[in-house]
Order: C-alpha cells, then sequence, then structure tokens
C-alpha cells in the first residue's frame, strides 16, 4: 500500500511540472485546488478527509508552481 502512495506523489509531482510548464500561466494553480477538494470529498481512508485532500494538493500547487516558474523564467532569459 505504502508504494501505491509514493507513486501517486510521485505522478502528482511529474504531471504538475508538466502542466505547469505547459501552460506557464499563473492561474493553473488553482487547479490544485480543485485536486485537494475532489481527493477530500471522495476518498475512504482512516484520516481526516481534509487532511488528505490539503496535503495533496499542496503537493500538486508546489509542482505546477515550479512548473510555471521555469516556463517563465526561461521566456525572461530569451526576451530581448
Amino acid at each position: 500500500m505504502a508504494k501505491l502512495f509514493w507513486m501517486l506523489e510521485l505522478s502528482l509531482i511529474v504531471i504538475g511540472l508538466l502542466v505547469g510548464f505547459t501552460v506557464g500561466r499563473w492561474p493553473v494553480v488553482l487547479l490544485a485546488l480543485v485536486l485537494g477538494v475532489w481527493i477530500g470529498v471522495s476518498t475512504d481512508v482512516e484520516l481526516p478527509h481534509w487532511f488528505l485532500g490539503v496535503g495533496y494538493a499542496l503537493i500538486f500547487g508546489a509542482a505546477l508552481a515550479s512548473g510555471v516558474w521555469a516556463r517563465r523564467r526561461g521566456a525572461a532569459r530569451r526576451a530581448p
């Protein structure tokens, strides 16, 4: 079971980086809020639902923000 959670967290990070880099706009970070609410509502675990939703939303939000930041930084370096 721990292997499954590790893979979920890794996939959230990779997908977040890719989506953030592809879209390149800061409002895309709001997708993390949507994901957190969905996880909080739909999971059935021994933890409080809000705790799990906030945790995964923070992981996904940080990955999205990192992707957006990387794209913005690359665009700023190429600008004359």
